[in-house]
């Protein structure tokens, strides 16, 4: 019997016993049930709290539909615009932020109709204006013959007016999933790694498709996958589904982590000089990240994974992993369960303790289904708090908040807080109104039941009991414009350090997190800031230091490279 822990994560038990013998049904009772079944299931939380409403008629956003979210400032004023993509597959549109919330915008538009799975927001090019980069799953009704594009951010009479960038191609019919954006060479351009999942375009059958790595240099893309040493071989292709990078080991590189599905090992991408050129390796079966241990004599004996996001959890300076799988009641045991990876050291290869959870409500039939994940320190006592998107198995699967405690234990506080919105989707965080308590922007999807009905919430948090706060916007000189892949470390008056790794998106079909990098302080003050930017000069990591007080933009403060 595969254990549980619950070390880190509050569990709920499998309840046990015997299914009872199913009682005759009348006809007259199977048309109660069937005309019960059609009711439009209550949308929203479980109940209400006063620890987050619902503003979303406040801030404009009442009637708007959306499956994907993107926050990012468009125009430079230093509000987060939001960009929306009203389906799974659809034409973006765009809300400018205002004094009084969020209104659809006339004067930033994509040239020519664009269609998108999925997007991502930054400054590309460096110059100034934000550029988007527009991914298609390319699945049948998403069939593309470019399945990835580059709009480029050009003013024009007042707009901002996203343009097919000519310069930045992908070529290759990718059926991608997750694009992963990093400065794997640390030359202040950022790079692009593509997550694909099986090509169904075949009628004949599915097959299985590379990931792939590409770098801007030239002035135009170049397809660099070769260094992703063993991938371009058929026995190392999985189903990629969710990507994310990090600095595991310490070495001040980025790491790359794939999140594979249908029972394929997840692979971690450890980057080294080999000859002078840096070669990635998969170490994941050394690290324990590929799957669990009761897996490992099974052919395609993992889970189904969806994602991966590190975290220094513990505030031991090491980082740590959640790992999101799609599981089942009826499972083997070897199947992998979602789960806690806690670092061990900065050995190499990073090694970690597994501990899985289970969100099964006591039931003995159950279904959990974890899209995705974000770490954010909801109440700013200065413990990171996990957000996880369990959803696809209604009703039962609802949005979780873990929050953690002081000795590091995590309870679920999504129901009591009025947060665990029945079937999440595209959930993101920032700071909607600047009072330094981090908002939640997700909607409900009627995923595997019609009778959910669609909405959009933005909760606002309105928790009685925080701490202090900041909120950091860091501006690459060098380094890549928002600073994507930087560590960053806080030190606080009282003695505490708290470590981040920036990352805005990730995993499957991914929506965008803001740029700022927000910390909760609890009672004490911040001492000194330090960011190793994702640059080298002379073949050196730029480490540099800031001390309070620093310049403050929108209750923002500013860290910018020197």
């Amino acid at each position: 019997m595969k254990p549980v822990a619950s070390l880190l994560l509050l569990s709920v038990l499998i309840a046990c016993g015997t299914k009872e013998k199913r009682p005759t049904t009348s006809y007259s009772n199977k048309a109660s049930r069937i005309k019960k079944s059609f009711k439009v299931l209550k949308s929203g939380p479980s109940i209400e709290s006063s620890d987050f409403a619902d503003i979303s008629d406040i801030a404009g956003l009442g009637n708007v539909m959306a499956s994907k979210f993107y926050i990012y400032d468009l125009n430079g004023d230093d509000r987060e615009d939001l960009v929306i993509l009203p389906e799974f597959y659809s034409t973006p549109v765009i809300y400018v932020r205002t004094k009084s919330g969020f209104r659809k915008s006339k004067k930033i538009f994509f040239e020519s109709p664009v269609k998108a799975s999925f997007l991502n927001i930054d400054d590309f090019d460096k110059d100034g204006l934000p550029d988007i980069l527009v991914a298609a799953h390319n699945q049948k009704t998403e069939l593309t013959k470019s399945p990835i594009q580059m709009y480029r951010g050009v003013r024009s009479r007042g707009n901002i007016i996203f343009k097919l960038d000519e310069k930045r191609v992908f070529k290759g019919r990718n059926p991608v999933t997750s694009i992963s954006t990093l400065d794997y060479d640390q030359d202040g351009q950022l790079d692009y790694y593509v997550g694909n999942w099986y090509d169904k375009t075949k009628k004949s059958h599915e097959q299985l498709v590379s990931d792939k790595l590409y770098t801007f240099k030239n002035n135009k893309i170049h397809d660099i996958s070769g260094a992703l040493v063993g991938e371009n071989k058929r026995s190392n292709r999985t189903p990629t589904y969710g990507v994310s990078h990090c600095d595991l080991d310490g070495d001040g590189t980025a790491d790359i982590l794939t999140s594979s599905s249908s029972g394929f090992s997840n692979k971690l991408w450890i980057g080294k000089k080999e000859s002078g050129v840096l070669k990635f390796r998969d170490r994941a079966k050394d690290s324990g990240f590929d799957q669990d241990q009761e897996g490992e004599m099974t052919t395609k004996g993992g889970g189904n994974s969806t994602y991966s996001l590190c975290a220094d959890y513990n505030n031991d300076g090491i980082m740590d992993l959640v790992v999101g799988e799609i599981s089942h009641s009826y499972d083997s045991e070897t199947r992998d369960r979602s789960s806690i990876l806690t670092g061990e050291g900065l050995g190499f290869p990073p090694t970690f303790i597994r501990n899985e959870y289970i969100s099964d409500l006591g039931k003995e039939n159950w279904n959990q289904g974890d899209q995705r994940a974000n770490w954010l320190d909801i109440n700013n006592d200065g413990l990171i708090d996990l957000m996880v998107e369990n959803s696809g198995f209604p009703p039962h699967t609802r949005l979780i908040l873990f929050v953690q405690e002081k000795d590091h234990a995590y309870v679920d506080f999504s129901k009591k807080m009025g947060l665990d919105v029945m079937n999440p989707i595209g959930s993101t965080y920032f700071d909607y109104n600047g009072d330094g308590k981090l908002d939640i922007l997700v909607s409900q999807t009627d995923v595997r039941n019609k009778n959910i009905k669609k909405k959009l919430f933005l909760f606002e948090n309105r928790l009685a009991q925080t701490g202090k706060w900041i909120s950091l916007k860091l501006e690459g000189k060098n380094s890549n414009k928002n600073a994507i892949g930087a560590k960053v470390v806080l030190r606080t008056k009282d003695g505490r350090e708290q470590t981040r790794w920036h990352q805005v998106n990730s995993g499957p079909f991914p929506s965008q997190n803001s740029q700022y990098l927000h910390f909760g302080l609890g009672k004490s003050s911040v001492k000194e800031v330090v960011v190793h930017w994702p640059f080298e000069k002379n073949k050196k990591k730029v480490i540099q230091t800031f001390k309070p007080p620093f310049k403050n933009v929108m209750g923002h403060s500013i860290i910018s490279e020197y």
